[in-house]
């Protein structure tokens, strides 16, 4: 008599994009995240805000030509973490 076990596929037991790091670096990774946006919003608002004082004629092609929105900052921030 022979028995053959089967067990299900690793990708119905859990989460597969999960597995390789613990709860805490997921958790450290998203608190980081929220660091990374709060510190490039409040630099951009910074930037905004010396800008308004300069006269559109002597700006430099880089600069800022409207007021930063909270999207802008999250695609900035979705862009740099997804790009692999």
């Amino acid at each position: 008599v022979r028995f053959v076990f089967k067990r299900p596929p690793l990708s119905h037991v859990a989460n597969l994009f999960t597995l390789p790091f613990t709860a805490t670096v997921w958790i450290a990774c998203i608190v980081l995240c929220c660091l990374v946006f709060s510190l490039l919003y409040m630099t951009m608002i910074m930037e905004w805000n010396n800008l308004k004082d300069i006269p559109h004629e002597e700006r430099l092609s880089g600069d800022l030509e409207i007021k930063p929105a909270f999207g802008d900052n999250f695609l900035i921030l979705f862009g740099a973490i997804t790009q692999q």
